[in-house]
């Protein structure tokens, strides 16, 4: 009884909102380090209870202590360490700030404080105090993160050891998920050794001791010698499942619910199952782009919630869909996957994309189709086909949902479609006016949904800089001054599956995604995680990293905005993170001419023309 109410409590701890746990983490030091005071005079005087006026001394000078070790806490970013991840550079900064505490005690005990009773030893051995505190503190607080988890942890092989591999044990010794049983190399020098008390053995040795049943995973690194011949002999012995890129493990699991809220500084948005499950259940759901990170996002949600009468997943990607097939395989038959339906299909094709509507009572469209990535769409080599893409696509479902009566056709649109800077926001804005366009004569509900940057979706400039820091850098930044607003990816795709229950046709829709983010800010806390300094020059010193300020990139901007000048009312929705933009939905004939006109003119000075 009592280990279980111990079990559930801790959880619930772990699981608070970050900024709670630090609020929670203050108050816990601010009362432990008024004992600690007191605990330091006693060492010095030992009646100082049975003396009222020394007793009030030590009370006041308890409370000013306390509160100044915070306050220096506080300026050097103590509580926004994660404790899973605390190694030597946190505990070097805990033991900087009580220097500077104690610097400033003496300070403040002969300039301030001169009248009250503070022997001279008392700062020296309240210093040594609460340094013991904190040491033991961050102890017991890994001990207890690392071990705490209700999962059994997946038996680990790392096969490989090179450079990256600090990083990556690094990662996987402080995540309470893995368990690594031993490392593997071919190379003689490493035979016998150990890494943080783990040996290493040769691959003849690792095949006697391990069979299938004993491992759940085996990194590889993909760059040590013979690779393919150690995957062949593996792929004998272990299911081929359990074979995976040693840098995949980074990339999959970096994202954790820490990690995220630490980058986005608020609790992840969930999608409320109750409120919708009654517009999924027997619906036939028309996925477009399902291929990419939001549009596969969508189908996981949709499946696995397991109300769906269909779902046809629509790429032109092979190896997207191929991904896809592979998810499949690898789900429990109670799931239904002979209703999933997967179509190679050009979605610029309108005749194409008719026989798939004319086949199948679609009730609902997400249009998650679209060339997103800036720097790419915008060069001049690719401009005119990613926009026709991104358009024609956009055109095109809207037309058949309104031909074939479908109830609700959504749009997945961007932050960059306000006052775009580049093709890729012009095609977005471009996509939201004819959506509006539709809604203003059809009975087809249309809905627009804005994203800001998708935290792990392919090219995120998140995953873009882990993989600087498992490469050892440069890290390429644009501008310290650039921000931008997140939201993670399940967030991304509830809101696009939870659209249908809010607002009418016509409507631009937005999560509530906090404050946009500096991503300088963001690459500081990541270099705390992978146990890195940055620094603005070129360094050998494996423990920093060199940070490489390249400029912004063409169609690039600042800062990113929600709204449109016509777009300043908000409206909330029955879920209070989900706000509705309050806009006029006028018909553009401008826009309904250039996407009839065969011939599209793409020069940007025309493009902005038709969006006044």
């Amino acid at each position: 009884m009592v280990s279980k109410i111990y079990t559930n409590l801790l959880y619930w701890l772990i699981n608070l909102p970050r900024r709670i746990k630090i609020i929670f983490s203050i108050l816990l030091d601010f009362f432990i380090l008024i004992l600690l005071t007191f605990f330091a005079y006693f060492l010095r005087i030992e009646n100082i209870i049975y003396n009222d006026e020394v007793f009030r001394d030590v009370l006041i000078i308890s409370i000013i202590f306390s509160l100044l070790m915070i306050f220096v806490s506080l300026l050097r970013n103590n509580y926004k360490e994660i404790s899973r991840y605390s190694d030597f550079n946190t505990f070097n900064n805990l033991f900087l700030s009580t220097v500077i505490f104690l610097i400033s005690s003496y300070i403040i005990k002969y300039f301030l404080l001169h009248d009250y009773f503070i022997p001279r030893s008392v700062p020296i051995i309240f210093f040594i105090l609460i340094n013991i505190f904190f040491i033991c503190k961050i102890f017991i607080l890994k001990k207890i993160l690392i071990q705490n988890t209700n999962a059994v942890r997946i038996r680990t092989i790392i096969f490989g050891i090179n450079d990256n591999l600090k990083n990556i044990n690094y990662y996987l010794k402080n995540n309470p998920n893995y368990l690594i049983l031993s490392y593997v190399d071919n190379d003689p020098r490493f035979n016998g050794t150990r890494i943080n008390g783990i040996k290493v053995i040769n691959q003849n040795i690792f095949l006697k001791k391990y069979k299938n049943e004993n491992v759940d995973l085996i990194l590889l690194d993909e760059n040590i010698d013979n690779i393919a011949i150690i995957k062949k002999i593996l792929s004998k012995n272990f299911d081929e499942s359990k074979l995976k890129n040693l840098k995949e493990i980074i990339y999959g699991n970096i994202f954790n619910n820490e990690i995220i809220d630490l980058i986005i500084s608020r609790k992840e948005n969930k999608l409320d199952t109750k409120i919708i499950s009654k517009f999924l259940n027997n619906k036939t759901f028309l996925v477009a782009g399902a291929a990419g990170t939001i549009g596969f996002e969508i189908f996981k949600i949709l499946f696995l919630q397991n109300m769906s009468k269909k779902i046809i997943l629509i790429d032109q990607s092979e190896y997207g869909l191929y991904k896809i097939k592979q998810f499949l395989n690898k789900q429990n038959i109670q799931n239904n996957i002979d209703n999933i339906e997967l179509v190679l299909a050009d979605l610029k094709s309108y005749d194409g994309l008719e026989e798939i509507f004319k086949k199948n009572k679609i009730d609902i469209v997400y249009n998650a189709a679209a060339y997103k990535h800036v720097n790419i769409v915008e060069d001049s080599n690719n401009s005119n086909y990613a926009f026709k893409n991104n358009v024609l696509i956009s055109d095109n479902l809207c037309k058949l949902s309104n031909n074939y009566l479908i109830e609700h056709c959504v749009l997945i649109s961007s932050d960059k479609a306000v006052e775009p800077s580049n093709v890729m926001g012009i095609s977005k804005r471009v996509s939201e006016i004819l959506f509006q366009n539709y809604s203003l004569n059809s009975n087809t509900s249309y809905k627009i949904v804005r994203f800001g940057n998708v935290i792990g979706s392919s090219g995120s400039v998140i995953n873009n800089f882990i993989n600087q820091f498992n490469e050892g850098g440069p890290i390429t930044l644009t501008d310290k001054k650039v921000e931008r607003y997140f939201m993670t990816i399940n967030e991304a795709a509830s809101l696009v599956i939870e659209t249908i229950s809010h607002g009418q046709s016509g409507d631009i829709l937005f999560l509530d995604m906090g404050k946009s983010i500096f991503i300088y800010d963001i690459l500081t806390k990541l270099a705390i995680n992978f146990d890195k300094k940055i620094v603005e020059e070129k360094t050998k010193n494996n423990n920093e990293i060199f940070l490489k300020i390249i400029g912004l990139q063409k169609g690039e901007k600042l800062k990113e905005k929600l709204f449109h000048e016509n777009e300043k009312e908000i409206e909330k929705t029955s879920n209070q993170k989900i706000n509705i933009i309050v806009s006029k939905n006028i018909f553009n004939k401008k826009i309904e001419d250039f996407i009839n006109n065969s011939e599209y003119d793409l020069q940007k000075e025309n493009l902005y023309k038709i969006l006044d």
